[in-house]
């Protein structure tokens, strides 16, 4: 898996500059504020095509992250806002031999 994140705390200077995260899934999911499974404010809304946006909220931490999940269910991007930055993710999944990811 690629991440491809985009940081800024000042959107009036635009998303930011993209740098790849070298980090493995698991570890990338352990630093997520949805890691622990417990989600106070949570809901699924149709997206672009066949994908689905799942979104999140964390207001006791003034977070929201907004998860595109592919066909698949697999997360496409990722959108986390806190009080101080906007954070954008893109992922890349390697495909396997049979041409699945």
């Amino acid at each position: 898996m690629a991440v491809y994140e985009r940081v800024t705390s000042d959107t009036g200077r635009g998303p930011g500059t993209p740098h790849q995260i070298p980090v493995g899934g698991a570890r990338f999911l352990s630093a997520e504020p949805y890691a622990g499974g417990v989600v106070p404010v949570a809901d699924l809304a149709p997206g672009a095509g066949e994908e689905h946006l799942l979104l999140l909220g964390f207001p006791a931490d003034s977070i929201t992250v907004a998860l595109t999940l592919d066909a698949s269910g697999q997360i496409a991007r990722e959108t986390l806002t806190d009080p101080r930055h906007l954070i954008t993710l893109a992922f890349a999944y390697p495909e396997t031999a049979d041409g699945t990811r």
